[in-house]
């Protein structure tokens, strides 16, 4: 028995150890930081899943994850990735902290939850696929985003200003002073040295900084930074495969379905968000350009592949992702769990980043990849809630699909 001591914010109280995460329903109650209890260390053998790291149980049967946790008694801890005062615990199995000479191994329930560590496996980290992604831009003090960047350029990020561009007015840099670009950014293509958080870990990545604090989206720097994305613009990049969108306008400008049309006759695969609605709206509806045809338009759902009310309903969505309970990079390479359809968006990119990827291996040109990915997600199993059916994402099954 070992006097222990919560060294987090709070701590969720668990009737079970899960097998996977997130788990609201074996939650009892949350601990704060501070409290102490007499616990005992779970044996390996009685641990569903090792990736959760340890485990351990007070006197009265209640678990909790041991990378919340000090023992007082000099025991060894995992460190903490992520907490707070929600339904998952974001872990990272590791050593006692402050032990320089070990490198801990982070855990996302995204890429268990999804399978990704399973396409993985089979050497595939998207490490052919291009995506550029529009955005409040990347934290550039953050390595596992910054290195994405400058993936395969000689001389690494600081040669590699030809792979990012602001389009606000007056704003000089693609750093970013959000938080949203670097979270959505982190779900696509993060080095994951430091936390397991990027789906296609191999991929290369452009940024176009489309928003900042001080603005919103608008139809027009959307419009912008799609064009130079997609190469339509006299030296803007044409190597770009897909185009991930986290945002969107309640306007259907003139300019925008053009543009739109013309970056798809080039092969670009374009993955837009289909919008967060208001509580009080109707659920029906969505933002530009995600409502276009033949984009793929991507709303959210839970990891129990339950659609979540925030998100549009439409009938043009091609596919729901997880959106809900999301860990990422945030401003200055912390990091911060969030919800919405922009996180949806990002991890369906990512996803397809490895998808393109394997296809370019196999040979076939941009507008077959575009094709065959986009009749892949239409084939996706679906579900319904209060009379709406929606696809949703099965990234192995897809992987092996091609």
């Amino acid at each position: 028995m070992a006097q222990l001591k919560v060294v987090i914010d709070q701590l969720n109280q668990r009737n079970s150890i899960p097998a996977s995460l997130p788990d609201p329903d074996s939650i009892v109650g949350v601990v704060n930081n501070g409290y102490t209890f007499q616990g005992t260390l779970v044996g390996a053998a009685d641990i569903p899943n090792s990736a959760l790291g340890t485990w351990y149980v007070d006197t009265n049967n209640f678990y909790y994850w041991g990378g919340g946790l000090v023992d007082l008694d000099g025991g060894d801890t995992n460190t903490v990735v992520n907490s707070g005062g929600n339904d998952q615990d974001e872990i990272v199995s590791g050593p006692n902290p402050g032990r320089g000479d070990m490198t801990p191994e982070p855990t996302n329930s995204i890429i268990l939850s999804l399978q990704i560590n399973k396409i993985w496996e089979l050497n595939e980290t998207g490490q052919n696929a291009i995506v550029a992604i529009l955005d409040s831009g990347i934290a550039l003090n953050c390595p596992d985003l910054s290195d994405a960047v400058g993936n395969g350029v000689n001389g690494g990020l600081a040669s590699a200003g030809f792979r990012m561009k602001t389009f606000i007015e007056g704003d000089v840099s693609v750093n970013d002073d959000i938080g949203h670009g670097s979270h959505c950014a982190g779900l696509i293509a993060s080095r994951n040295t430091e936390q397991s958080i990027g789906i296609a870990k191999g991929c290369s990545l452009y940024v176009g900084k489309i928003v900042n604090a001080s603005t919103d989206f608008s139809a027009s720097t959307i419009i912008s930074g799609i064009r130079w994305a997609a190469g339509l613009d006299d030296g803007s990049p044409q190597d770009i495969d897909i185009i991930s969108l986290s945002g969107g306008s309640l306007l259907n400008v003139p300019d925008m379905q053009p543009t739109i049309e013309e970056a798809l006759s080039k092969g670009k695969i374009l993955v837009f968000s289909i919008g967060n609605r208001d509580p009080l709206s109707l659920p029906q509806g969505g933002t530009y350009p995600a409502l276009f045809d033949e984009v793929i338009s991507v709303g959210a759902i839970d990891f129990e592949n339950v659609f979540q009310d925030y998100s549009y309903q439409s009938s043009n969505l091609t596919i729901a992702c997880p959106g809900t309970g999301i860990l990422s990079y945030w401003l200055q390479g912390d990091t911060n769990t969030v919800k919405g359809t922009s996180q949806a968006a990002a991890i369906c990119s990512g996803v397809i980043a490895l998808l393109v990827s394997k296809l370019k291996k196999k040979g076939f040109n941009a507008k077959e990849i575009q094709d065959k990915i986009k009749k892949a997600l239409l084939s996706s199993p679906t579900s319904s809630i209060n009379e709406y059916t929606y696809r949703y994402l099965t990234p192995l099954q897809l992987y092996e699909s091609l």
